[in-house]
């Protein structure tokens, strides 16, 4: 065999090279080096689906809430009922995620969160939503979201080591606030020409696509 000619095995070789994905190529450089980790790269891509989801349901639902009431006051309520279990259940959170399974913490909120947006939805595409719908299922979404952050930030050391911690936090949290501009940003521009019907399922999508991510996960 001429030696210029491939062998199979190196064939084989570039093939796989060839297939690695992007998010891995781009953990080889040292701002993103946790990147490198596989599940950390699932945790990540599931946390830029969160902030995206979170922040853009923020927007349609105060447009929601004001197009059917008018109604600053009705507005802030619903906003007080999001916030108030995330603030009252943040300690609680924390020792959740420090003494449970973190993943199925991670899974049982953000099944709940994503049931809770389906069910709007459905209210919502059959021009049967009120009010109070809104309220209550805020509430519920409030005290599920409470607890997925924790969990989330809890799993960082257990996929990427220690070494490599401090650079997935700084991840994380460049995720979150890049996408504090992209959720609004979307949800906005997605009101009018689908409803905020369109828009509450289109974030159950997303959720679906979070869920996955954290299927995905091999945690140790």
């Amino acid at each position: 065999m001429p030696a210029d000619e491939p062998t199979a095995g190196a064939s084989a070789g570039v093939l796989t090279g060839k297939k690695r994905g992007s998010l891995a190529a781009v953990g080889r450089l040292r701002t993103f080096q946790a990147l490198q980790h596989r599940d950390y790269r699932f945790l990540w891509l599931g946390q830029c689906g969160y902030s995206i989801a979170v922040w853009g349901e923020s927007i349609a639902r105060g447009w929601l809430v004001y197009d059917m009431t008018g109604s600053a006051s009705a507005l802030g309520l619903v906003s007080m009922l999001r916030s108030i279990p995330m603030l009252l259940l943040g300690l609680l959170a924390g020792v959740v995620a420090d003494r449970f399974d973190k993943r199925k913490v991670l899974m049982i909120c953000q099944t709940a969160t994503m049931l809770n947006l389906l069910l709007l939805s459905i209210l919502l595409m059959t021009g049967t939503v009120q009010v109070w719908h809104i309220m209550v299922t805020t509430f519920f979404m409030g005290c599920s979201l409470a607890f997925i952050m924790p969990a989330r930030q809890s799993l960082i050391p257990f996929l990427v080591g220690k070494e490599n911690t401090s650079n997935a936090v700084a991840l994380s949290s460049a995720a979150m606030n890049v996408n504090r501009i992209i959720g609004p940003s979307l949800a906005g521009a997605l009101i009018k020409p689908i409803g905020t019907g369109g828009v509450y399922v289109s974030i159950t999508a997303v959720y679906v696509f979070i869920i996955a991510t954290t299927i995905m996960m091999r945690i140790p």
